[in-house]
């Protein structure tokens, strides 16, 4: 297992319309944003999720460790070939225009930033 600040995040992001919007939630973390189209919102999302990994490390010696043991987050260590998406749940399925992409975040390209 490599050391948290050294690998890869595999993430599914889910996408949809809603009103004027693109709202977007991180299925494997209590994470969302939106955006003004699915693009838009995507990265948003990407920047949400690279907002927290760097907020925890900062906060303390041992945050990234804390959020990445608390959210249960696999660290890998290189980009992940194939990803499994986490499971949908249940408010999410009746979603119409429901979009799922995959996310990889490089820990040490959010902490060199």
């Amino acid at each position: 297992m490599p050391l948290p600040e050294h690998g890869y995040l595999a993430l599914t992001a889910t996408l949809y319309p809603d009103g004027n919007a693109v709202s977007a939630e991180i299925l494997e973390f209590d994470i969302a944003s939106c955006g003004t189209d699915v693009d838009h919102a995507y990265a948003m999302i990407v920047e949400a999720v690279e907002g927290a990994i760097e907020a925890a490390y900062r906060d303390s010696v041992d945050g990234l460790h804390v959020l990445l043991r608390e959210e249960k987050l696999t660290v890998y260590p290189n980009p992940p070939r194939r990803y499994r998406p986490a499971a949908i749940p249940s408010h999410l399925l009746s979603q119409p225009g429901l979009i799922l992409r995959p996310v990889s975040i490089s820990i040490e390209a959010v902490l060199r930033d």
